[in-house]
């Protein structure tokens, strides 16, 4: 084996990691419960960490709408995946508590990390964890995914339809921290995460029109459009078994996830160009 071979199998995973088993190689409850929480800071809004040190307080981060929200759901996933692993005989208690907590922890804030071989998981709880991917975490963090605040209005503004609907001549705002949110925000919010899920199935298509199957095709767009790293069927250990065409487009949909689609959109638009 060549040494370009050696380092491509070293690097498989999306994480920053030396190992082709990343985390999972030290076999380690500290180091993945150290990760774990890493994951959980880098998931968090960075502005916060600014306004907490020069205020010396930490009520700035744990006062802020989207970061409850984003432990609430957190937190629902951990359970979720702690529970089906130890109800599913996959570990014991104590290792689904600290393979749970760590892998959904990594995967809902995409950094790409992995361990206990997590895609030999039950095929639920992988599923679970890939949709979690789409969430992410808040926004200004280092997550990719769509962003807990754009959840956390889009269930704001979905609970006041509900009202309106009950009470058609009332007048409803959407607010986050006490503050509204203008319309024209909340159709804009609207409008990425349709175009994020419209352009999430043409990949998923386009990778089952190229030749791969469904499993690995959802699997491989979640790792790429979220930018997370770990993809699941084939592509679980190396996307090197991607065929080209699968890989220009897997690049593609890096670059659709990162730049949040708009401003690709803006830059192939003809408008954008006629002066």
């Amino acid at each position: 084996m060549t040494r370009y071979a050696m380092a491509f199998r070293r690097f498989r995973w999306g994480g920053f990691s030396t190992h082709g088993s990343s985390l999972g190689y030290y076999n380690s409850t500290p180091i993945e419960l150290v990760g774990g929480f890493f994951s959980i800071l880098a998931a968090i809004n960075f502005s916060l960490y600014f306004f907490a040190i020069t205020r010396r307080s930490l009520l700035p981060i744990l006062s802020n709408p989207e970061f409850r929200f984003f432990l609430v759901i957190l937190s629902l996933v951990v359970f979720a995946t702690c529970i089906e692993l130890y109800r599913t005989e996959t570990f014991g208690f104590q290792d689904s508590l600290v393979h749970g907590f760590f892998q959904a922890t990594s995967v809902m804030s995409d950094n790409g990390l992995g361990a206990a071989n997590y895609p030999s998981w039950p095929p639920h709880v992988v599923l679970l964890l890939l949709g979690a991917s789409f969430f992410g975490g808040c926004v200004g963090s280092t997550c990719g995914g769509i962003k807990a605040m754009r959840f956390l209005l889009l269930y704001r503004q979905g609970t006041q339809e509900i009202k309106q609907l009950i009470h058609p001549n009332a007048v409803f705002a959407t607010k986050v921290g006490g503050y509204s949110v203008p319309d024209r925000v909340i159709r804009s919010i609207w409008g990425l995460f349709f175009l994020y899920i419209f352009f999430a199935c043409i990949f998923v298509w386009g990778l089952v029109a190229i030749g791969h199957d469904l499993v690995t095709a959802f699997g491989t767009v979640a790792a790429c459009i979220n930018n997370m790293g770990i993809g699941y069927g084939e592509t679980s250990g190396s996307f090197g078994t991607l065929k080209e065409p699968a890989k220009w487009l897997m690049c593609l949909a890096m670059i659709f996830g990162r730049l949040e689609i708009f401003p690709i959109l803006i830059v192939c638009s003809r408008a954008f160009w006629r002066f």
